[in-house]
């Protein structure tokens, strides 16, 4: 039984540290090949979904008329993220967005929940447009730098 952990563990560390992390899980969870780009995409989306849980979850406290601490937390959650996570050209309005929520949550202002709710609209934006490039480049088999680019939000 402790052979088997220190295997699986082994396992884990070579996936989680390797270059290609999709890749790595692709072929620890037994992907079929033909399927393994279409997993590597959907794998290289889980960091934005979870951006988009961030606000989703400002949102709705917003709408409960949570405590401001747990909006902040939620913000700060996706301020941390947000900085490895979303492409270069959606950067600037996802600074512009923060900006405006903090300064809904220290006004104590009603528009917080408008605020929140832009926010959410842009950061599902972003999701569906990488979601799209991900889509042209398994289409395609090559980079995303093709046809398929759309212009900036």
């Amino acid at each position: 039984m402790r052979k088997e952990l220190l295997k699986r563990k082994l396992e884990f560390t070579s996936v989680v540290s390797s270059d290609d992390p999709a890749q790595a899980m692709a072929l620890y969870l037994g992907i079929k090949p033909a399927q393994t780009d279409k997993f590597r995409a959907a794998f290289n989306l889980l960091p934005l979904s979870r951006l988009r849980e961030c606000i989703d979850m400002a949102y709705q406290l917003s709408l409960d008329g949570g405590d401001v601490e747990a909006i902040a937390s939620w913000l700060d959650r996706y301020e941390r993220q947000s900085g490895k996570v979303l492409p270069r050209w959606a950067r600037k309005n996802s600074r512009a967005y923060l900006r405006e929520a903090r300064a809904g949550l220290k006004d104590g202002a009603g528009s917080l929940a408008t605020v929140l709710f832009e926010f959410k609209g842009f950061i599902y934006a972003v999701f569906c447009r990488r979601l799209i490039d991900y889509y042209c480049e398994v289409r395609n088999g090559k980079s995303t730098a093709s046809e398929c680019e759309s212009k900036p939000l």
